[in-house]
């Protein structure tokens, strides 16, 4: 039996995938950290635990499933050597880079978004020549592409072409992909560069045993459901809880035209926010972690000759979900009445507050949430052309994979499930 290492496997792309390797008959040996003691967790959560809430206690049991605690952000993983000596024994014959932060906004505490993305794929470069793996495989993302604004076409082998990169992630993922071109094993390095991840499909959660719309973070185009949800539960607060600095609150709000039904369990919110009918560069996990093994599956059978590449899974259908369809959808499942969606090809950017006071703040807020999320929508970004070099290694066929069309109303489910559980991770 073939043993994959595997990061990452606790999120929106490792979790299922780790599933996937373990129904095609891999070993897999996943690294992890545990989570110290807390307020929150008084006992902590070990490695064995937080898989286990991922439905992965018969694989452990069974020994398919190796868990190994440690932290690819420390040196040598946050390992000490027998945790070495553990994996060098099971001789994993590749490694199945997913961890990193996917955090996109220009914050000076995001020093941790490098750590995890930069320094995390050095230490996992010295750990596959610590422990013998010879083979590399890499999450990365569409957004390494940057604006591509210099050209036209943005090649799957491409990396730099003089783009932009317009944030901490994007720079991260740039330079995440330079160091993995470092690794020299015999079988070659590939990075997988992915869309923005949706949770997974009716058919996907049923066979797996967890609630339909199962994602393990709420990030990515949630983030256009986020900021309303959060502007709503601010008004409805201020509102129902009687306290001094609430009332001073309440009467700003008030003053202008921002009022709550508690009959209804309505806001009226009378802001303008930008939205134009851009389709969302995004596809279902499930879709992504089979297309994922199905290229592991061919490194592994690839020629000497064909060891090193670079898989686009992007490229968007056409009748993609668009940015105003789930801003007007957001509104409706949150309550919120008023808000202006103002669709003007010409308007994009965000708008002057049209309100005062607190409600300014609240509009400015969204505003600047709409606009972080601009450039991952399609007419932002280059056109993914495959390479000629990729179809030797995927035997005649196309490695820049194709999603199946999406289901604006299966997108819309997924973003009510993200609300009722507030945007907070399932488990641990």
């Amino acid at each position: 039996m073939k043993t994959v290492l595997v990061t990452g496997v606790t999120g929106i792309i490792g979790r299922p995938f780790v599933a996937e390797l373990l129904r095609r008959g891999y070993a897999v040996i996943a690294l992890c950290r545990s989570i110290a003691p807390s307020k929150k967790f008084p006992n902590g959560v070990s490695v064995k635990e937080r898989l286990c809430h991922r439905g992965f206690k018969n694989d452990i049991r069974s020994g398919k499933l190796v868990c190994v605690d440690g932290d690819f952000t420390r040196e040598f993983c946050g390992m000490e050597e027998d945790k070495f000596v553990e994996i060098r024994k099971r001789a994993p014959m590749a490694c199945f880079h997913l961890g990193g932060n996917t955090n996109f906004s220009e914050l000076p505490t995001n020093r941790e978004v490098w750590t995890a993305n930069v320094v995390g794929m050095e230490n996992i470069l010295k750990l596959c020549n610590s422990v013998g793996i010879s083979m590399l495989h890499v999450g990365s993302s569409f957004v390494v592409c940057g604006d591509g604004n210099l050209q036209e076409k943005f090649y799957e082998n491409d990396l730099w072409v003089e783009q932009t990169h317009r944030n901490i992630y994007e720079r991260s993922t740039y330079h995440k992909e330079r160091l993995a071109g470092y690794f020299y094993g015999r079988g070659g390095v590939w990075i997988h560069r992915l869309p923005i991840t949706v949770g997974l499909t009716e058919e996907e959660a049923n066979g797996d045993g967890v609630p339909p719309g199962f994602i393990d973070d709420f990030s990515g185009y949630y983030g256009y459901f986020y900021m309303f949800s959060k502007t709503y539960e601010k008004i409805r607060r201020i509102f129902t809880e009687e306290t001094s600095s609430n009332l001073d609150k309440r009467t700003d709000l008030e003053c202008a035209g921002v009022y709550y039904d508690s009959g209804t369990d309505r806001v009226y919110l009378p802001i303008v926010v930008p939205a134009r009918r851009t389709p969302l560069i995004m596809a279902s996990v499930g879709w992504v972690v089979r297309t994922m093994a199905d290229l592991f599956d061919l490194s592994i059978d690839s020629p000497p000759y064909a060891s090193r590449g670079v898989f686009h899974v992007v490229n968007p259908p056409e009748n993609a979900p668009h940015v105003v369809d789930v801003i007007t959808h957001s509104l409706d499942a949150l309550r919120i009445d008023g808000v202006k969606i103002m669709s003007d090809e010409r308007v994009y950017a965000p708008l002057p507050p049209s309100l005062t006071g607190l409600a300014g703040v609240y509009e400015s807020e969204i505003g600047k949430a709409l606009e972080m999320f601009r450039p991952y929508t399609i007419e932002y970004m280059p056109r993914i052309v495959s390479d000629e070099t990729m179809r030797v290694l995927a035997q005649g066929g196309r490695a820049c994979a194709m999603p199946p069309p999406h289901d604006a109303k299966r997108f819309h489910e997924l973003m009510d499930f993200a609300q009722i559980h507030k945007f907070r991770p399932l488990y641990p």
